[in-house]
């Protein structure tokens, strides 16, 4: 077994033989340098951890190029204070690929936090909230581990949605669920939003659509065409709430007793909900299917046939292109908009 010197005319003046052959440091316990019969050198540290009687470990440091002689011998010094304290260096090694790796804030959306947190305890708005994690905090955190996410990368993502309080106030408090989960699993020691104050948000709004507003919606949802153009009808003669009407499936609908039933699950205040449905409600339900008998599963609102239509934002804008009689101008995204945010209060009428 060599002992010496571990530098870089020392590796370089290695050659492989038949067999591994192996350079142990002779300043620090442990350090080494291998090459293999095919010429390849790699820098490593073997340790034990328990005492003599324990098994003997290896961790690879790195190949010899990527890794300089200096380097690799700065490195071995850190895993032996380590091996010392009774740490196991492999374990710290695979410890640190699991932050880097899956504790990246875009994969921890995607691969935990959404179907493990959101979809359990916000069931009715699960997709709303990922939708903006994806559109407002993972362009700014991107692959950033969590326990490396600060209170200024928050107030990164926050400050582009001043502008916009109510979406401000939403994107907050959903970062701030993230984080108190992340914790509450083991995954974060501590929330870099502890003590932070949350955004005032927007203020309450008493605007509804008042009877020739409504006409001039209608009139427009028949130009937009499906699948909004029924979506806006039903919210209209509905008054529910668009997320509620979005996410209608054919299962809970009463075709002959025309009746809305409302499980508690997709209800936004979390009470199950029987709402009745006037004759023009089914009237436009029924264009949805060419059945004479509705169907039994499936969504009615969606473009995939697995998930809820979205895109609401278009939805308004083509909306506000369409000329209609009676308006003085385009009629209107706004009012649209209007009926997006009222769901109740929209002076809605199943008569």
């Amino acid at each position: 077994m060599a002992v010496g010197r571990i530098t870089k005319s020392a590796v370089d003046g290695i050659h492989p033989g038949s067999r591994d052959k192996l350079l142990w440091d002779d300043k620090i316990a442990g350090f080494g340098v291998k090459v293999t019969p095919k010429g390849r050198k790699v820098y490593l540290y073997q340790y034990r951890i328990g005492g003599r009687g324990a098994k003997v470990r290896r961790y690879t440091i790195g190949p010899h190029g990527a890794w300089t002689a200096e380097k690799a011998r700065d490195e071995a010094q850190r895993l032996s204070m380590l091996a010392m304290q009774g740490i196991d260096p492999q374990g710290a090694k695979i410890d640190r690929h699991r932050r880097a790796v899956e504790l990246a804030f875009d994969s921890y959306v995607a691969d935990r936090f959404v179907d493990e947190c959101l979809k359990v305890d916000w069931p009715a708005s699960w997709q709303d909230a990922e939708r903006a994690l994806n559109r407002f905090a993972v362009p700014v955190f991107k692959s950033k581990p969590l326990h490396e996410i600060t209170r200024q990368d928050v107030r990164a993502v926050l400050a582009p949605l001043r502008k916009m309080p109510a979406t401000e106030k939403k994107v907050f408090a959903i970062l701030r669920r993230l984080f108190r989960w992340a914790v509450n699993v083991g995954d974060l020691e501590a929330s870099p939003m502890v003590g932070m104050e949350g955004p005032e948000g927007a203020k309450a709004r008493d605007r509804v659509l008042e009877d020739n507003e409504l006409a001039l919606v209608w009139k427009a949802s028949e130009k937009i065409g499906a699948p909004f153009g029924p979506l806006v009808r039903l919210l209209i003669l509905t008054g529910a709430r668009r997320e509620e009407i979005a996410g209608l499936v054919w299962a809970e609908l009463r075709q002959d007793e025309l009746l809305w039933k409302l499980p508690a699950d997709r209800a936004k205040n979390g009470r199950a909900n029987d709402i009745p449905l006037s004759e023009l409600a089914k009237t436009d339900i029924a264009s949805m299917t060419k059945a004479a008998k509705w169907p039994r599963r499936g969504l009615l609102f969606t473009t995939t046939g697995k998930t809820p239509v979205s895109g609401f934002s278009r939805a308004k804008s083509r909306s506000g292109g369409h000329k209609v009689a009676g308006a003085a101008s385009s009629p209107d995204g706004r009012r649209l908009g209007v009926l997006w945010r009222s769901g109740r209060n929209s002076r809605a009428s199943c008569e």
